[in-house]
Protein backbone atom coordinates (compact mmCIF):
# COMPACT_ATOMS: atom_id res chain seq x y z
CA UNK A 1 0.00 0.00 0.00
CA UNK A 2 1.30 3.45 -0.85
CA UNK A 3 2.46 5.38 2.21
CA UNK A 4 0.53 8.63 2.49
CA UNK A 5 1.61 9.58 6.00
CA UNK A 6 1.60 13.31 6.42
CA UNK A 7 -1.05 14.01 3.80
CA UNK A 8 -2.97 15.87 6.48
CA UNK A 9 -0.38 18.63 6.69
CA UNK A 10 -1.86 20.67 3.88
CA UNK A 11 -1.76 18.51 0.78
CA UNK A 12 -5.46 17.73 1.19
CA UNK A 13 -8.04 20.20 -0.12
CA UNK A 14 -9.61 20.34 3.35
CA UNK A 15 -8.19 19.22 6.68
CA UNK A 16 -11.68 18.15 7.73
CA UNK A 17 -11.25 15.33 5.24
CA UNK A 18 -8.41 13.82 7.30
CA UNK A 19 -10.79 11.54 9.13
CA UNK A 20 -12.49 10.33 5.94
CA UNK A 21 -9.15 9.65 4.29
CA UNK A 22 -8.01 7.69 7.34
CA UNK A 23 -11.31 5.80 7.49
CA UNK A 24 -11.04 4.74 3.85
CA UNK A 25 -7.52 3.47 4.43
CA UNK A 26 -8.67 1.46 7.44
CA UNK A 27 -11.51 -0.06 5.39
CA UNK A 28 -8.97 -1.21 2.81
CA UNK A 29 -6.86 -2.94 5.46
CA UNK A 30 -4.42 -0.13 6.15
CA UNK A 31 -2.83 1.03 9.37
CA UNK A 32 -3.06 4.62 10.60
CA UNK A 33 -1.93 6.78 13.51
CA UNK A 34 -4.24 9.30 15.12
CA UNK A 35 -4.42 11.51 18.24
CA UNK A 36 -6.45 10.32 21.20
CA UNK A 37 -7.21 11.72 24.65
CA UNK A 38 -3.58 11.57 25.77
CA UNK A 39 -1.23 10.09 23.16
CA UNK A 40 -1.16 9.12 19.51
CA UNK A 41 -2.71 5.75 18.82
CA UNK A 42 -2.07 3.19 16.11
CA UNK A 43 -5.29 2.01 14.53
CA UNK A 44 -6.72 -0.49 12.09
CA UNK A 45 -9.87 -2.50 11.54
CA UNK A 46 -10.68 -4.69 14.56
CA UNK A 47 -11.77 -7.54 12.29
CA UNK A 48 -9.02 -7.73 9.66
CA UNK A 49 -6.47 -10.24 10.87
CA UNK A 50 -3.66 -9.13 8.55
CA UNK A 51 -4.07 -5.54 9.78
CA UNK A 52 -4.05 -6.63 13.42
CA UNK A 53 -0.89 -8.63 12.83
CA UNK A 54 0.75 -5.66 11.18
CA UNK A 55 -0.02 -3.44 14.19
CA UNK A 56 1.40 -6.02 16.59
CA UNK A 57 4.53 -6.34 14.45
CA UNK A 58 5.00 -2.55 14.36
CA UNK A 59 4.79 -2.36 18.12
CA UNK A 60 6.67 -5.62 18.77
CA UNK A 61 3.72 -6.40 21.02
CA UNK A 62 2.97 -9.81 22.51
CA UNK A 63 -0.20 -11.03 20.72
CA UNK A 64 -1.45 -12.58 23.96
CA UNK A 65 -2.03 -9.10 25.37
CA UNK A 66 -4.80 -8.31 22.90
CA UNK A 67 -5.74 -4.81 21.75
CA UNK A 68 -8.12 -2.04 22.81
CA UNK A 69 -10.83 -0.74 20.52
CA UNK A 70 -12.45 2.70 20.71
CA UNK A 71 -15.82 3.88 19.46
CA UNK A 72 -17.93 7.01 19.11
CA UNK A 73 -21.02 5.49 20.72
CA UNK A 74 -22.46 2.31 22.17
CA UNK A 75 -23.93 1.22 18.85
CA UNK A 76 -20.41 0.80 17.46
CA UNK A 77 -19.37 -1.69 20.15
CA UNK A 78 -22.52 -3.80 20.38
CA UNK A 79 -21.26 -6.22 17.74
CA UNK A 80 -18.17 -6.98 19.85
CA UNK A 81 -19.95 -7.68 23.16
CA UNK A 82 -21.63 -10.84 24.41
CA UNK A 83 -24.64 -9.09 25.94
CA UNK A 84 -25.82 -12.32 27.57
CA UNK A 85 -22.76 -12.24 29.83
CA UNK A 86 -22.97 -8.59 30.85
CA UNK A 87 -23.69 -8.30 34.56
CA UNK A 88 -25.02 -5.35 36.56
CA UNK A 89 -21.48 -4.13 37.28
CA UNK A 90 -20.69 -3.97 33.56
CA UNK A 91 -23.81 -2.01 32.82
CA UNK A 92 -23.25 0.46 35.68
CA UNK A 93 -19.68 1.14 34.57
CA UNK A 94 -20.70 1.66 30.95
CA UNK A 95 -23.46 4.04 31.95
CA UNK A 96 -21.31 5.99 34.41
CA UNK A 97 -18.02 6.32 32.56
CA UNK A 98 -18.88 6.41 28.85
CA UNK A 99 -18.21 8.48 26.93
CA UNK A 100 -14.95 9.19 28.67
CA UNK A 101 -11.30 8.16 29.16
CA UNK A 102 -12.17 4.78 30.68
CA UNK A 103 -11.41 1.47 28.99
CA UNK A 104 -13.68 -1.30 30.26
CA UNK A 105 -12.98 -4.99 29.77
CA UNK A 106 -16.23 -6.70 28.80
CA UNK A 107 -17.34 -10.18 27.73
CA UNK A 108 -16.52 -10.67 24.05
CA UNK A 109 -18.81 -12.29 21.56
CA UNK A 110 -17.59 -15.52 20.06
CA UNK A 111 -15.68 -15.48 16.81
CA UNK A 112 -13.62 -12.33 17.27
CA UNK A 113 -9.99 -12.54 16.07
CA UNK A 114 -7.63 -13.94 18.70
CA UNK A 115 -5.17 -11.17 17.84
CA UNK A 116 -7.81 -8.69 19.00
CA UNK A 117 -8.79 -10.43 22.24
CA UNK A 118 -5.46 -12.06 23.03
CA UNK A 119 -7.30 -15.38 22.93
CA UNK A 120 -9.48 -14.42 25.91
CA UNK A 121 -13.27 -14.40 26.17
CA UNK A 122 -13.17 -10.67 26.91
CA UNK A 123 -12.36 -7.49 25.03
CA UNK A 124 -11.09 -4.07 26.12
CA UNK A 125 -13.06 -1.15 24.71
CA UNK A 126 -13.78 2.51 25.23
CA UNK A 127 -16.50 4.89 24.08
CA UNK A 128 -14.45 8.05 23.84
CA UNK A 129 -15.39 11.66 24.49
CA UNK A 130 -12.38 12.87 22.50
CA UNK A 131 -13.34 14.74 19.32
CA UNK A 132 -10.54 13.23 17.22
CA UNK A 133 -11.45 9.67 18.18
CA UNK A 134 -15.16 10.28 17.71
CA UNK A 135 -14.69 11.95 14.33
CA UNK A 136 -12.57 9.05 13.11
CA UNK A 137 -15.04 6.42 14.29
CA UNK A 138 -17.95 8.33 12.79
CA UNK A 139 -16.17 8.62 9.45
CA UNK A 140 -15.44 4.90 9.60
CA UNK A 141 -18.92 4.10 10.95
CA UNK A 142 -17.22 1.57 13.17
CA UNK A 143 -15.01 1.11 16.18
CA UNK A 144 -11.27 1.12 15.51
CA UNK A 145 -8.24 -0.42 17.18
CA UNK A 146 -6.45 1.99 19.53
CA UNK A 147 -3.05 0.99 20.88
CA UNK A 148 -0.43 3.50 21.94
CA UNK A 149 1.90 4.67 19.20
CA UNK A 150 5.21 3.26 20.40
CA UNK A 151 7.30 0.15 20.44
CA UNK A 152 6.15 -1.90 23.41
CA UNK A 153 8.00 -0.85 26.54
CA UNK A 154 9.05 2.51 25.13
CA UNK A 155 7.54 5.95 25.74
CA UNK A 156 4.25 6.64 23.97
CA UNK A 157 4.37 9.35 21.31
CA UNK A 158 2.25 12.47 21.72
CA UNK A 159 3.13 14.68 18.75
CA UNK A 160 2.85 14.36 14.97
CA UNK A 161 6.59 14.90 14.19
CA UNK A 162 7.50 12.14 16.64
CA UNK A 163 5.11 9.73 14.96
CA UNK A 164 6.44 10.54 11.50
CA UNK A 165 10.04 10.10 12.64
CA UNK A 166 9.36 6.76 14.33
CA UNK A 167 6.71 5.15 12.13
CA UNK A 168 6.20 7.32 9.04
CA UNK A 169 7.67 4.75 6.66
CA UNK A 170 5.55 1.95 8.07
CA UNK A 171 2.13 3.55 8.59
CA UNK A 172 -0.22 4.41 5.76
CA UNK A 173 -1.61 7.68 7.12
CA UNK A 174 -1.05 9.94 10.11
CA UNK A 175 -3.69 12.46 11.20
CA UNK A 176 -1.91 15.70 12.05
CA UNK A 177 -3.84 17.10 15.00
CA UNK A 178 -3.29 17.75 18.70
CA UNK A 179 -4.02 15.10 21.31
CA UNK A 180 -6.69 15.80 23.90
CA UNK A 181 -4.17 16.87 26.53
CA UNK A 182 -4.88 14.19 29.13
CA UNK A 183 -1.73 13.53 31.16
CA UNK A 184 -2.14 9.78 31.54
CA UNK A 185 -3.48 6.96 29.36
CA UNK A 186 -7.02 5.73 29.80
CA UNK A 187 -7.96 4.05 33.04
CA UNK A 188 -8.64 0.33 32.55
CA UNK A 189 -11.41 -1.34 34.55
CA UNK A 190 -12.50 -4.98 34.71
CA UNK A 191 -16.16 -4.68 33.84
CA UNK A 192 -17.27 -7.87 35.56
CA UNK A 193 -15.72 -6.98 38.92
CA UNK A 194 -15.21 -3.21 38.85
CA UNK A 195 -11.52 -3.64 39.72
CA UNK A 196 -9.25 -0.87 38.39
CA UNK A 197 -6.39 -2.53 36.50
CA UNK A 198 -4.55 0.61 35.34
CA UNK A 199 -4.70 4.24 36.37
CA UNK A 200 -7.36 5.68 38.65
CA UNK A 201 -10.92 6.91 38.62
CA UNK A 202 -10.97 10.67 38.23
CA UNK A 203 -12.69 13.46 36.32
CA UNK A 204 -10.07 13.63 33.55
Amino acid sequence: MKNVAGAATGNCPCEADDFHIAAEIVRKGGVIAYPTESVYGIGCSPLQISSLQRVLDLKKRNPKKGLIIVAADLDQINCFIDENRLNDCCRRLMEKYWPGPYTIILPARKGLPELLTGGRDSIAMRVSADDNVRNLCRALDSAVVSTSCNVSGEESLTEYPQVIAAFGEHIDFVINRKTGGRKSPSTIIDGLTGKVLRGKIDNG
